[in-house]
């Protein structure tokens, strides 16, 4: 388990020592108080991505480190964007620090909730809850060497000159690919980043405007509730019930301080660097280009570059008889075909257990008439080497199955699949409920929970409550929570604050016992009525 946080200079956090306990500890705190980049920062300190944009305003460099029981993992991350990693404070490649820390902790937010909501992550989730992904990995395996010795085959069968000339052609489009070597998913960055460069001109008249009117004039927002507040509080001496307009006004004051201090510091780290837009500019242009080139989007550009590479191997290694590589491409498929029948065989069996055990859970986390199926589909085809019940099957990486889930979450209505109809709050109660069934099977000690209880509330808070709970008996759990049901469950109650002093923000983090807790929930019920 995590034992202890220490954050120094990331984000808006200055400076912070936090221990951490077993069982389950709810994290709560006012919008924008800093919840998320206490949990971001443990992220960041167990190999999670980094930017130079993490680094406190004004401070050259952010350190986060956690301890646990497996060793002390420590990440400091520069203004320049590089960055450095330590275990037990010994430097270590980033690599090799991410494949130590990959079981330490398992964060749960928007984009887990994502990954679930993706047909193809679905036969992922079956094998790991049948113990078939090692079978899986050998159905990977077979189904590549297949299809490297298919291309091998078919290239031995070309002649010479027809080979050097295929050769040649893909070695040109190879070396294009590499020369841009993009990244999965840089040309969202890239464009996202282009956009807000070309109009970073008017985002920061805008907000330069917004800035006066906030705070920085005579007239400004901050000044004229600040005027109204001094003349209620002369008010009170008559009537002291307007101390609560009072509060109210106070209340206001700090928002409007806390828009305008995110103002300043977004206008801080506002670069205005010209060449910093034709850098992007050109980066953006040679990526798209490969896209037109290669299939209009980058997974299938690296796909195309991989295509390439293995061509290359088989052209070079041409010289097999097609006899012997029939012999072997025969044998390979033997393989296939036993391993990927046992796969399907399983994944039936397993399919039903999941869809029994998941609904279960959902009627613990008020979903009494959810329906749950895991279903596992073939594709016929004319052509293939694999047959069920006498019908020709297609072939894939993971075995011939297509697996996906279905839901029905309110009685009366047909199971859809689930990337169709799930709401947030049932995404958010699914996603608890596949995390309860695979407990058991994840070797992962600490489970972070950032938006498990978006859109519920009520009798539906209480079982998330338990189930929370129930997790929390084998796991270390954090959930970043406001609804009373949850907080009063946790064994403990961390509470984020932010303040401003000197035109500077400072975050602070403690653990509330219960009256402080009960005070807390009251707090920020009233705010919300």
């Amino acid at each position: 388990m995590i034992n202890q946080l220490s954050i120094k200079n990331y984000a808006i956090i200055d400076e912070m020592d936090l221990p951490f306990h077993s069982g389950l500890t709810v994290v709560t705190g006012e919008t924008g108080s800093g919840k998320s980049i206490l949990l971001q920062a443990l992220s960041v300190a167990l190999g999670g991505k980094t930017s130079k944009i993490m680094v406190r305003s004004h401070q050259s460099r952010a350190v986060v480190e956690a301890s646990s029981d497996q060793g002390d993992f420590r990440r400091i991350i520069t203004t320049n964007g590089h960055q450095k990693a330590f275990i037990n404070d010994e430097p270590t490649p980033i690599d090799n620090f991410r494949n130590q820390t990959q079981y330490l902790a398992d964060f749960h937010g928007q984009h887990e909730q994502q990954v679930i909501l993706r047909k193809e992550s679905h036969i992922d989730y079956l094998d790991r809850f049948g113990n078939l992904e090692s079978d899986s990995l050998i159905v990977q395996d077979i189904y590549h060497s297949l299809q490297l010795k298919r291309k091998q085959l078919n290239t031995a069968i070309l002649s010479s000159h027809e080979r050097k000339d295929r050769l040649q052609l893909i070695q040109f489009q190879l070396q294009e690919i590499q020369a841009v070597n993009p990244e999965i998913g840089e040309d969202i960055s890239l464009d996202n980043s282009y956009r807000k460069m070309i109009h970073q001109e008017e985002i920061l008249t805008s907000l330069q405007t917004m800035d006066r009117q906030l705070s920085q004039n005579s007239e400004s927002i901050q000044n004229q509730l600040a005027s109204v507040k001094n003349q209620i509080e002369k008010l009170c001496k008559y009537d002291s019930q307007l101390g609560t307009l009072a509060d109210t006004i106070d209340s206001a004051l700090i928002s409007v301080q806390d828009v305008s201090s995110g103002i300043g510091d977004y206008l801080i780290k506002l670069d205005h660097d010209p060449s910093q837009l034709a850098e992007v500019q050109d980066r953006l242009q040679a990526v798209e280009g490969l896209k037109r080139k290669y299939g209009g989007q980058l997974e299938l550009v690296l796909q195309k570059k991989v295509d390439i590479e293995q061509e290359i191997e088989s052209l070079h290694s041409a010289n097999q008889s097609v006899g012997s590589l029939q012999l072997e491409i025969d044998e390979l498929e033997d393989k296939y075909r036993t391993k990927a029948i046992f796969l399907h065989d399983k994944r039936i069996i397993m399919a039903k257990k999941l869809a029994k055990d998941v609904v279960a859970i959902m009627e613990n986390l008020n979903m009494p008439h959810a329906r749950f199926e895991a279903r596992v589909a073939l594709a016929p085809t004319k052509e293939s080497f694999i047959s069920v019940d006498d019908k020709n099957v297609n072939t894939y990486p993971k075995g011939i199955d297509q697996v996906e889930f279905y839901l029905s979450a309110n009685p009366g209505e047909q199971l859809k699949p689930l990337t169709n109809i799930a709401s947030g709050g049932e995404t958010s109660r699914i996603m608890l409920a596949f995390k309860t069934v695979f407990q058991k099977k994840d070797m992962v000690e600490t489970l972070i929970f950032d938006e498990i209880d978006t859109g519920i509330s009520g009798e539906t808070a209480e079982k998330v409550a338990d189930c929370l709970k129930e997790l929390a008996s084998d796991k270390q759990v954090f959930c970043i929570s406001h609804l009373p049901q949850i907080t009063r469950k946790a064994d403990y109650h961390l509470h984020v604050k932010k303040s401003v002093n000197n035109n500077q923000t400072f975050v602070s983090a403690s653990y509330l016992d219960r009256n402080q807790s009960e005070g807390i929930l009251k707090q920020f019920f009233n705010s919300q009525t």
